[in-house]
Formats: C-alpha cells, sequence, structure tokens
C-alpha cells in the first residue's frame, strides 16, 4: 500500500505539472485575444458594424476558450435592467465586471478569470494530501521500527 501511495503521489504531481504547462498556453493566447478585444473598444464613437464585430469576438473568445464573456453596451441616457437582474453572490465573487465609458456608450464587460486553473490546482492538491498521507505511513513505520529495535 506503501510504493501505491507514493506512485500516485507522483502520478498526479506529474498530471498537475503538465496541466500546469498547458493551462499557462491557453492562458496567454487568451491574454492576447482579450487584448485584441480591448483593443476594439478604444473606438471613439460606435456603429452598429463595430458592435456587431465586438459581440462576434466575445462569441469566438467564448467557444475558442470555453469561457464565459459578456457585454453590455448602453447609450448614455438609458438604463440597463438586465445588469441588475444577473446579480447574486456567485456571480459577484466569481465574475469580473469592467465598466467602459466611451464616446455615447457606457459598456459592461463580464468575464470569469482563469477558471481553467483550477485542474491543475486539483490536480497538485491531491498530489500534496497523497504526499501527506504517505509521509504519515513511513513515519508510523519508522516508528515501530524503532520501537521494535529497543525493547
Amino acid at each position: 500500500m506503501r510504493i501505491k501511495l507514493f506512485y500516485f503521489f507522483l502520478f498526479f504531481l506529474v498530471l498537475g505539472l503538465l496541466s500546469l504547462e498547458v493551462v499557462g498556453s491557453i492562458k496567454f493566447q487568451y491574454s492576447e485575444a482579450r487584448g485584441n478585444l480591448i483593443e476594439q473598444l478604444e473606438i471613439s464613437k460606435f456603429s452598429k458594424e463595430d458592435i456587431a464585430g465586438i459581440e462576434a469576438s466575445i462569441q469566438d473568445i467564448n467557444e475558442k476558450y470555453l469561457t464565459f464573456e459578456s457585454i453590455s453596451f448602453i447609450k448614455d441616457g438609458e438604463t440597463n435592467a438586465q445588469i441588475q437582474n444577473h446579480r447574486n453572490i456567485l456571480n459577484e465573487a466569481f465574475t469580473v465586471t469592467e465598466k467602459f465609458e466611451i464616446g455615447d456608450y457606457t459598456i459592461i464587460h463580464r468575464y470569469n478569470p482563469d477558471w481553467y486553473f483550477l485542474f491543475p490546482l486539483v490536480f497538485l492538491s491531491i498530489s500534496g494530501i497523497l504526499l501527506i498521507v504517505w509521509l504519515i505511513v513511513q513515519g508510523k513505520k519508522l516508528y515501530r521500527m524503532s520501537h521494535f529495535l529497543l525493547h
């Protein structure tokens, strides 16, 4: 059993480190895509085509990186009740909201940052737990051996 615990520890450690490398690569590509989106938002006056292009970019980012980004364009003087409807503890805790005021529009951009780091975190946590259990088992074995040798 002791050797199996150690092998499981190594398995989850390697899995966690490999997934961390993959996530780092995805994070870099995602950051570039978000940077391009932010550049699209830096237009002083939006046409319907600009808004459609930005919404298409959001859709593309959501599909490619499995994220949950959304954007709302609010023309000055208008209200948007939809923004208030989605506020709850979970949304507030795990969603970043950015507000841009550009030209005649207020733009609300919401997204869930870096959720895919969850996988390496879980794998590395399991690995750490298995290491602790393995060390406890090894400690008990050493204690029994030293107890046996002293008597």
